[in-house]
């Protein structure tokens, strides 16, 4: 018997033999940040008078920051108009750059980090549940000694608080892509620089403090703390989050046909036919007889649709099998060609 586990690592395996741009061209979910991003996609915040600042701009999320002297800022942009399906596997893909100058003084850290979170408060921002996968610089002097590092870091986030997991401090990486991806039977979330890598960083029983939560927040984010010099948009931002495999919910999710099938994705992610906000590819778009584009008429358009899906209709074009047969044909083009015109009119 196959069990749902078996079929998750056949999955990962099939995967792991195709290289990352062919996963990354497969993308469910893509920001690149080049469409302007409609409002409502991204949230972006910053903690009380921060020296921190977040901007999307140049194609990419972007963190500047003023001389810091010794207060422990933040600024993210999470991902308020879609989120992670926590009840099902998922895997994405971000890339970062984080090259902000060195911390002088007596102490001083910088660092850029990407998020998922069970539980936060995009608006602050608050960390009240999830994990970071973190790179930065680090400087301290102590007892005469001078400590200086660029590290990388998986932390656990309970309450604004957090419990490295685990570290790399002699990491010497300026920018990078790093892949997340999560088992839903194991509730196991991992991290590597790799697609589903032999020997990734691994978060165990992820939901367990937050189980409640079926959805994650994803994000970008910047810390500065201690005696930091000041940084630009050039120095540190992250850019192309890609969903590769899972499923997203929230106000900006809809249905999207192409090639006759469906995915409930972002509107810049459709590459097909966008049925709106809200729309599902189980739910008829339009309760107007004809419309099959949702456009809040039956024009030329229906037509182009009904050609584009002619034969067996895919889920969230269910609404133009207007006979009901089960097929794209002949007679429903007769049927929408009756309900020609403006609906309701």
């Amino acid at each position: 018997m196959i069990t749902n586990e078996m079929k998750w690592w056949f999955g990962l395996a099939a995967m792991a033999v195709s290289s990352p741009l062919a996963a990354y061209a497969q993308c469910v979910v893509q920001d690149d940040f080049n469409d302007g991003t409609p409002a409502g996609i991204w949230t972006h915040a910053t903690s009380p008078g921060s020296s921190v600042q977040v901007a999307e701009s140049y194609g990419r999320i972007n963190f500047a920051g003023t001389v810091n002297y010794g207060t422990y800022d933040l600024g993210f942009g999470w991902s308020t108009g879609w989120e992670l399906d926590m009840t099902q596997n998922w895997a994405l893909s971000a890339t970062w750059n984080c090259n902000a100058p060195a911390p002088a003084g007596y102490y001083g850290e910088v660092g850029l980090a990407i998020g998922v979170m069970l539980d936060v408060d995009p608006e602050l921002p608050s960390l009240r549940y999830g994990m970071t996968m973190s790179t930065g610089l680090y400087h301290e002097i102590y007892d005469g000694w001078v400590y200086d590092f660029r590290y990388q870091v998986l932390n656990r986030w309970t309450n604004d608080a957090y419990t490295e997991v685990v570290g790399d401090y002699y990491y010497d990486e300026l920018s990078g892509t790093t892949y997340i991806w999560y088992d839903a039977y194991t509730d196991r979330l991992y991290v590597d620089n790799q697609l589903y890598g032999a020997n990734p960083w691994v978060l165990t029983n992820f939901r367990g403090g937050g189980s409640w939560e079926t959805t994650a927040t994803i994000g970008y984010g910047v810390y500065s703390w201690g005696t930091v010099s000041s940084f630009n948009w050039n120095q540190m931002y992250g850019d192309n989050f890609c969903l590769i495999d899972g499923a997203v919910v929230g106000p900006a999710v809809g249905a999207c046909c192409a090639g006759g099938t469906c995915v409930e994705t972002i509107e810049s992610s459709c590459d097909g036919q966008w049925m709106g906000e809200g729309s599902s590819c189980e739910a008829s778009c339009s309760s107007c007889v004809g419309d099959v584009d949702c456009s809040g008429a039956v024009d030329a358009g229906d037509i182009t649709a009904m050609l584009d899906d002619w034969g067996a209709p895919s889920a969230c074009r269910a609404a133009m099998d207007l006979d009901g047969s089960g097929v794209i044909g002949v007679l429903d083009l007769l049927l929408l060609l009756q309900a020609w015109g403006p609906c309701g009119g």
